[in-house]
């Protein structure tokens, strides 16, 4: 499906409607691009963290900020006040960066949460949270900045605020390689300003909560001052968390009761022992596993978003469930990533997540291998490898193949090439070739007189490469499908017919986003290229492409598609094959499409249905002259000079605005090797600047034409 398509779709359903989908359905990147839609097309914010919520309970994992999603998604709830929403995204924040960026970012998630308790309310939380932080990092200055600026003015507690501001800014007295000094004194004199007028909460936290924090942050010993590293939180775990690690496999009920009793407090340290790769799975892991589900199902605290994973972390499930590239929390057995990646009706780049957690899964557990290569070489040689659909996953698929070195699988991947069966913009025999040090075949000479483009057959789904030289771009067209009107052909004309080599439809094509990328840029300006893709430059900024011609096409005099018009002449030509003025009109919008060998072979019929009118012969002259014989040329040139002069002295004057004015200067031209008169300049790829004449667009000159044009001179 493309973007466009997703965005109509999405467009058309309400925020209820966006929750109820099915995660996993759409690619994260096509759901980024309806949800940037609702943001700033729409200015529809409930829309788009709907769209945020699908993301992010998908399965997949690509390139997308995630983090930036689920920070945004808090955000949201904190904004609507749905406290237990942003509480639950809080944990599902916490739960990723444990399975996908291990210690990075992870004092950040936990503060993200401690504001969300505080913020909520439950300042006893909010501020254990932030004790808990002090302890493991003392001296961590983003735990004072987000304390002082924001979480403790949020949460009612100005009073407190102003301490934790004026022990920050001693800190950074010491050393301020953030540069923080600025923000935090003028928070400072923002609350004092407001001080008298503003109610203060200090009364509601626990003594004991509020003596704890006041020790942890506040010690009348300032640490050592160093700058913060992402990886601040890597600490040693804090008590009770600490016995948890020596609880033996069959637990401790008492210590168990007092970290349930703690609950909210402990639940990141859970999580994060929950994930640590460094201890066995059946140890302290499985008891972090253990009291995250009892807490939830005391509902002590919003972990909904982690129950598809409490439900299913038994045994070894950090090997037999988890990979890095799917699921962005938990994850999925082997069987049924199996199933995800040969279900032919999901979506294409979840598929490829899974594969790529299959060949991930054979990493952890080299045991797997044998089945996961029998399970690719049935994806390679299933009947369903040679659909359109299937084209990108084979690549992909050959892609692990070749990360697992599955040699033995050389056979089935050297007849998907042969069969033409794979996407090769994401892999070509010569990458297998080279990864395997196998000889590899010459790779064929790229030409460097045009364009690559990638072209979708609109008959079979197919994406394939053509070579191109000239491209005209039909305005009428364009403008209908900008418009959303249905049209029967692409706006794009290639010079040469488009035949698709798997089903063999012609001119049946559709531009794909290569396409346009390859048209906007020419092959020695790819510093345009970069700073295009860098943002750096815009396509109205790039030069036009001088191998791109616009135009409005006209046939039959009336506004239509060119290759419409070549069926309405072709059918023209069935109803009546021995009318050679068809013949001679279909050549001229032939040549008209750059489609030079097609429109000389039209008018030599035409010339052999009726080689006594003078007009005929002077086309065909013309067009040999510029792109076939110079000696038919000059026979034909001469032919019509003996049609019109009908025995008149050849060298006589000669009117220029007749067809044997037009032989005659034809013949002067031919003489002194330059192109016909009917040839319009063509263009230098590297300057955009005229060369000399080769092509013409429109009919040639008949002689009222010449009449006018002469007098335009």
């Amino acid at each position: 499906m493309s973007i466009s398509s997703i965005v109509k779709q999405f467009d058309a359903l309400t925020r209820d409607q966006i929750l109820a989908l099915r995660p996993g359905s759409w690619g994260d990147l096509d759901l980024l691009d309806a949800l940037k839609h609702f943001e700033t097309e729409k200015k529809d914010r409930d829309r788009a963290m709907a769209v945020a919520e699908l993301i992010l309970r998908s399965p997949q994992v690509s390139d997308v900020d995630y983090i930036m999603l689920y920070l945004d998604l808090i955000g949201y709830y904190r904004w609507k006040r749905d406290f237990p929403a942003a509480l639950r995204w809080a944990h599902a924040l916490i739960a990723f960066g444990e399975q996908h960026e291990d210690d990075l970012n992870r004092s950040s998630h936990v503060r993200e949460l401690a504001e969300t308790y505080l913020q909520a309310g439950d300042l006893d939380t909010g501020l254990a949270l932030f004790t808990h932080l002090a302890r493991a990092n003392p001296g961590d200055i983003w735990n004072y900045n987000s304390l002082g600026c924001f979480a403790l003015p949020w949460a009612g507690l100005p009073r407190l605020a102003l301490e934790v501001l004026d022990y920050a800014l001693a800190l950074v007295a010491k050393n301020d390689p953030e540069r923080l000094k600025k923000q935090l004194t003028d928070q400072r004199r923002k609350i004092e300003e407001k001080l008298s007028s503003t109610p203060d909460r200090t009364g509601d936290v626990s003594p004991d909560v509020l003596a704890e924090f006041r020790a942890a942050l506040l010690p009348p010993a300032l640490p050592r001052r160093e700058r913060s590293t992402r990886h601040e939180y890597a600490a040693p775990y804090l008590p009770p968390i600490t016995r948890l690690l020596d609880a033996g496999p069959a637990g401790d009920a008492t210590l168990e009761a007092e970290i349930l009793a703690q609950g909210k407090v402990l639940i990141p340290e859970l999580i994060r022992l929950a994930f640590d790769e460094q201890l066995p799975a059946d140890g302290a892991p499985a008891h972090a596993v253990r009291l995250l589900r009892q807490l939830r199902d005391a509902q002590a605290a919003e972990l909904g978003e982690l129950s598809a994973w409490l439900d299913r972390a038994n045994g070894d499930w950090r090997n037999e469930l988890l990979t890095r590239r799917y699921a962005k929390i938990g994850g999925f057995t082997t069987s049924e990533l199996e199933a995800i990646v040969a279900d032919a009706q999901s979506d294409t780049f979840t598929r490829i997540s899974a594969l790529e957690g299959l060949a991930e899964r054979v990493e952890r557990l080299p045991a797997l291998r044998e089945r996961v290569v029998a399970f690719m070489r049935a994806m390679l040689t299933r009947p369903e490898a040679d659909t359109a659909g299937e084209e990108t996953i084979v690549g992909y698929l050959i892609g692990d193949a070749l990360d697992l070195d599955a040699r033995e699988l050389y056979p089935e991947i050297e007849r998907a090439f042969m069969e033409d069966r794979v996407d090769t913009s994401i892999i070509s025999p010569l990458n297998v070739q080279h990864h395997w040090g196998q000889l590899p075949a010459p790779e064929p000479k790229r030409r460097r007189d045009g364009m690559y483009l990638r072209l979708r057959c609109t008959a079979c789904d197919r994406v394939r490469q053509h070579f191109v030289q000239n491209v005209l771009l039909d305005l009428n067209t364009l403008e209908q499908q900008e418009k959303g009107q249905p049209v029967d052909y692409c706006p794009y004309i290639m010079d040469h017919e488009i035949v698709c080599p798997k089903c063999g439809a012609v001119d049946r094509y559709d531009m794909t986003p290569g396409a346009h990328t390859a048209m906007l840029v020419l092959a020695n300006k790819m510093d345009d290229l970069v700073a295009l893709f860098a943002g750096k430059k815009s396509a109205a900024d790039l030069s036009p492409n001088p191998r791109v011609h616009p135009f409005r096409s006209s046939v039959f005099k009336q506004p239509m598609h060119p290759l419409a018009g070549l069926e309405e002449y072709r059918r023209r030509i069935a109803a009546n094959p021995k009318d050679a003025k068809l013949y001679m009109r279909m050549g001229t919008l032939l040549r008209a499409l750059y489609r030079h060998s097609a429109a000389l072979e039209a008018h030599r019929h035409a010339y052999a249905l009726d080689p006594n009118d003078a007009e005929i012969a002077l086309v065909r002259g013309l067009c040999e002259h510029d792109f076939g014989d110079h000696a038919a040329a000059k026979e034909m040139y001469e032919r019509v000079l003996t049609l019109e002069l009908k025995g008149k002295a050849p060298w006589g004057i000669v009117r220029s605005d007749t067809f044997a004015g037009a032989a005659r200067e034809g013949l002067d031209l031919l003489r002194t090797n330059q192109p016909s008169d009917w040839a319009l300049p063509a263009y230098d790829p590297a300057t955009g600047r005229k060369t000399m004449a080769t092509m013409e667009t429109q009919a040639p000159a008949g002689p009222s034409r010449k009449r006018r044009r002469r007098r335009g001179r």
